[in-house]
């Protein structure tokens, strides 16, 4: 299992995101609609979101 999370921010609102499981470690402001469609989209695309650490980090 993945370590790497994602860190979503809008405005002040900030959370994080575990990739390999989905889970929310830290949600300040949004709703939970709002994290639930992040959350969502997080593992929907965890794929291209690991690839893309991975390529970023490489350097």
């Amino acid at each position: 299992m993945s370590r790497f999370t994602v860190h979503i921010r809008r405005g002040s609102d900030e959370a994080k995101v575990w990739i390999a499981s989905g889970e929310a470690d830290y949600n300040e402001g949004f709703s939970s609609k709002e994290l639930s469609e992040i959350i969502g989209l997080v593992k929907a695309n965890r794929q291209k979101i690991e690839e893309a650490w991975h390529a970023h980090f490489k350097q």
